[in-house]
């Protein structure tokens, strides 16, 4: 519990925050107005932008009619999931430490409570926890760490058999994702031996579930059309893109700089074939690492397992990977944190210096990730900040650069719009979005003789560009 409180603390920032991005998509429905039957229709119907999570839905409908239009309603409930979730971490951990750590269970719980903050203090968080739309997460990871507790009380016939797969059902109706926590259970009861019979028919359940999530997750792909087409993106940049996500998760989770809200898919060039085959390498070694029951592969796999429906391989909109798709993934190596806390904990009391150096150096270092996630929060206050770091960390992001021009568009500043345009078209002329803000712009700024050719070649990249036609049609009346 004082990790959970430590964590919502932490997070306090996020409250005064606005909303971002899809937020507006989501939140500002007509369906919210008001609790009634046709708005749980639409809850349990729905698969808008790719997504098909009701119980999510059912979640952003209670803030809504809570707490009306404001934003600091949605914020709160998602940082108290967030410290709902690293209370769960905690109690995890703790049994995960007994298994592979020999110590005293006043060291299992120093443990256990340095994995929890490790988790949930950990700048990668924050995209998680101050984005609303990404609640589903937020709420997926909660039922999906209860099944796993629950799975082992089965175990111990301290649980019914049935409780395990509900609650991953339940994980996998805030987010499809959660279907990956079915074979990361499995690598765990594999690693960890000892399986009963009891254990296995509740494993079947939950891979039940798990099946059934996969199931409606490609139903609504297929429904929403959101994913990126195969011919746009071919079989050897997706893997290339997924092995490098891999990299990345792993590489962010030790030295979390650089963060960003978006981080837009590029050409493979030199560099990044690199990182893909440095992800692939260590993926086939941990692979072969985990027929020896070895940890550190186990981990590896279980990150692999999580970041899979995320990337590169099934891409979707213009992110390459991004910091929310490690809020599962990162598990692992929070459980290695708490075992060596656990460790130099059980040093001091044996009266070693190492570990009680240890010991002193883990607040300071936990201390300071928590320090650049009040830093990182910042970036989350407005749209206009949210942009503002994209082009920040990423100055040859086209779609970054045109979505800031869209953020101080809708704010009159049009001509600081056209600069962020042109920006944007510089790097990408094929943009249509730059090409159709640089046109609404100078329309704005009434040079409506300069707008019209951008809007033609707006409809020469997307014929289908509703409001390029629409200008065009204006321009001529």
């Amino acid at each position: 519990m004082i990790a959970a409180l430590i964590t919502a603390l932490l997070f306090l920032p996020c409250l005064s925050n606005s909303l971002q991005w899809d937020d507006f998509a989501l939140l500002t429905r007509p369906e919210f107005a008001h609790p009634s039957l046709s708005a749980l229709k639409f809850f349990w119907s729905t698969a808008l932008l790719g997504h098909y999570t009701p119980l999510t839905w059912m979640s952003w409908g209670a803030d809504r009619w809570m707490w009306g239009g404001s934003p600091i309603g949605f914020h709160l409930t998602n940082l108290l999931l967030h410290a709902a979730n690293a209370a769960l971490v905690s109690l995890l951990a703790r049994r995960i430490l007994r298994r592979f750590c020999a110590v005293s269970d006043e060291s299992l719980a120093a443990g256990a409570f340095a994995a929890a903050l490790f988790f949930s203090l950990h700048p990668l968080r924050v995209e998680s926890v101050a984005w609303v739309a990404e609640r589903r997460g937020l709420l997926s990871a909660f039922f999906g760490l209860a099944s796993v507790l629950a799975h082992e009380r089965c175990r111990e016939a301290r649980a019914k058999p049935w409780t395990s797969p509900a609650l991953l059902l339940a994980a996998v109706l805030s987010k499809e994702n959660a279907v990956m926590w079915a074979p990361a259970l499995t690598v765990w009861i594999w690693i960890r031996g000892g399986s009963n019979d009891r254990e296995r028919i509740a494993l079947a359940w939950f891979w039940a579930a798990g099946t059934a999530g996969a199931v409606t997750g490609l139903w609504a792909d297929y429904r929403s059309r959101v994913p990126v087409s195969w011919e746009e993106y071919g079989p050897h940049v997706r893997s290339a893109n997924a092995f490098r996500a891999f990299l990345w998760a792993a590489l962010k989770t030790a030295w979390p700089s650089g963060l960003a809200p978006l981080y837009q898919v590029k050409p493979l060039s030199d560099g990044r074939w690199s990182a893909a085959v440095a992800g692939a390498l260590l993926t086939a070694a941990a692979a072969a690492g985990l027929r020896r029951k070895s940890p550190w592969a186990a981990a590896w796999i279980v990150q692999v397992l999580f970041l899979l429906p995320t990337s590169g391989i099934f891409q979707s909109g213009p992110q390459e990977t991004a910091d929310r798709y490690t809020y599962t993934a990162c598990l692992p190596w929070a459980f290695f944190v708490g075992a060596a806390v656990a460790r130099a904990f059980a040093s001091a009391r044996a009266g070693r210096t190492i570990g009680a150096a240890a010991l002193f150096a883990f607040p300071v270092w936990i201390g300071g990730l928590g320090g650049m996630s009040v830093r990182q929060q910042r970036f989350w206050r407005t749209p206009e900040t949210f942009w503002s770091r994209v082009t920040e960390v990423a100055p040859d992001s086209d779609f970054g650069w045109a979505s800031l021009g869209e953020t101080v568009g809708r704010e009159g500043r049009w001509e600081e719009a056209l600069v962020f345009f042109r920006r944007a078209l510089a790097l990408n002329p094929t943009s249509a979005r730059g090409m159709y803000g640089a046109g609404a712009a100078l329309d704005r700024l009434d040079r409506r003789a300069e707008a019209e050719p951008f809007y033609r070649r707006t409809l020469a990249i997307d014929p289908a560009h509703r409001k390029a036609r629409e200008a065009l049609e204006r321009a001529h009346l």
